[in-house]
Order: C-alpha cells, then sequence, then structure tokens
C-alpha cells in the first residue's frame, strides 16, 4: 500500500473475508475453511514518528468477559470432539511497515525489508524467495508496453527451447533407432555365426557316434566272419557255425 488510507484496517479485512468466502461454496462442510494469513506492506508513515518496531502482528483472540482468561480447547475435548483452538482457525495479520525501517540486515526478514525500502538485494543471499520477488516486481513495475515486450521475448525464448529440446529428442531417437537396428543385425549376424558353428560341432559330434558305432558294427561282424572263417577250416559245419557265431 503506497498511500495513505484511513480505513486500510477494513481493508485488509474485507480481503480476508473475500479470501475465506471464494474459497468455499454454499453447502461445503466449514472444514473446508483454510486459515488465512494476511501479510501486508505498507508504505504510507502509520502513526509517523511514534513507532518504534517495523513489524506488527495480530490476531483473533477470546478472552472471558468477567475472569479475563483465554478460551482454549482442551487436549481431551480436542480428540474427543475434533475442535482445534481458535489461534489455528482465525486470520493472523501482519503489518510491515516499510518507511520505519531502518537498519542493516542481519535475517532474513530483515533483509526483506531491506529490499522492500531500498530495491536492493545482497549478491550472496540466500533468503528464500527474494530474488524471484524481484523479478515480479520489477514485472510489475514496467508499462503495459514493456510488460508485452517482456512477454514476446520470454516466449520466443520457450519456443527456442522448446525447438531445440525437440531436435534433440529427436536426435536421440533417430540414434538410438540406428544404434537398435545396427544391434539387431549384429546380433542376427552373431547368432547366424554361432548357430553354424553349434551345428558344425553337433553334425562332428554327431558323425563322430555314428561313425564309432558304424565302426564299431563292422569290427564285431569283420571278427564273426574271421571265427567264422576258421572254424570253416577246421571242418565245422555250417549248422554248427551259425549256431556259434550267430551269422
Amino acid at each position: 500500500q503506497q498511500s495513505e488510507e484511513y480505513y486500510y484496517l477494513q481493508r485488509i479485512l474485507y480481503g480476508v473475508a473475500k479470501a475465506i468466502t471464494e474459497h468455499i461454496t454454499v453447502g461445503e462442510r466449514y472444514t473446508k475453511v483454510k486459515k488465512v494469513y494476511s501479510i501486508n506492506i505498507i508504505y504510507f508513515d502509520w502513526e509517523k514518528g511514534k513507532l518504534q518496531d517495523y513489524l506488527f502482528h495480530g490476531q483473533t483472540s477470546f478472552k472471558g468477559w468477567n475472569t479475563g482468561e483465554s478460551l482454549e480447547i482442551s487436549q481431551e475435548d480436542r480428540v474427543g470432539l475434533r475442535m482445534i483452538p481458535p489461534s489455528k482457525v482465525f486470520p493472523e495479520y501482519f503489518l510491515l511497515l516499510v518507511n520505519a525501517f531502518d537498519k542493516v540486515p542481519e535475517n532474513p526478514l530483515e533483509e526483506w525489508m531491506d529490499y522492500l525500502k531500498t530495491g536492493r538485494i545482497n549478491p550472496g543471499t540466500s533468503t528464500p524467495g527474494l530474488r524471484e520477488a524481484k523479478q515480479k516486481l520489477d514485472y510489475l513495475k514496467m508499462t503495459p508496453q514493456e510488460q508485452k515486450n517482456y512477454d514476446y521475448y520470454m516466449y520466443n525464448k520457450t519456443y527456442e527451447w522448446d525447438v531445440l529440446n525437440t531436435n534433440r529428442m529427436k536426435a536421440e531417437a533417430e540414434g538410438y533407432q540406428s544404434g537398435l537396428e545396427e544391434g539387431l543385425e549384429k546380433g542376427r549376424a552373431e547368432g547366424i555365426e554361432q548357430g553354424r558353428a553349434e551345428g558344425r560341432a553337433e553334425g562332428r559330434a554327431e558323425g563322430e557316434k555314428v561313425g564309432l558305432e558304424k565302426g564299431r558294427a563292422e569290427g564285431e561282424k569283420n571278427k564273426i566272419m574271421e571265427i567264422a572263417r576258421k572254424m570253416q577250416e577246421e571242418g565245422y559245419s555250417p549248422e554248427e557255425i551259425a549256431r556259434i557265431t550267430g551269422a
């Protein structure tokens, strides 16, 4: 808020109420109501010269009219009735009085305050969101034409990145396909060669087995024939030779 506004508190109250009602529709359960944190950055002088702090925090609380006691929810009720304390339901308000900040930043909050007041950012800052906020605020400070030019530049930048990324992905896909085909061809050739080698080996083994068996059979036959011949020379009859040799 740049300009002084007498009804600023009413304005932030309205903003909170609007945020709540816009996120719940008629008929929805009240469990859908979310806690709101209202953070207000104020540049006009609030109680000029009378305030010594730059950050004010407030929240709705309930006090006993007669006793002053705080309305809380006991642990038993919290479990049994599923109720939660007012502090977890009602909004919290933070007022950041930028003009009242006048010190060297020593923590993330103070770095934010210093940036809001001076526009400076420590190059080595690790404060969360500070750089992103600067980019957004710089954009909001642009004229409509400057914003249009910036949006066009970012659109082209995104488009160029997308085109480059698409080409890279296509090249990778083509390389993968080419490599896959080459690998299949090589694997097919190796498989054929391996099959041939295995076939030769199996054929050789089978041939050796058949040859051995055939040779053994031939040897047995020749041996029987030799025995039969000798028996014939010694005067055995054909019937006796056949009975003894089985030939």
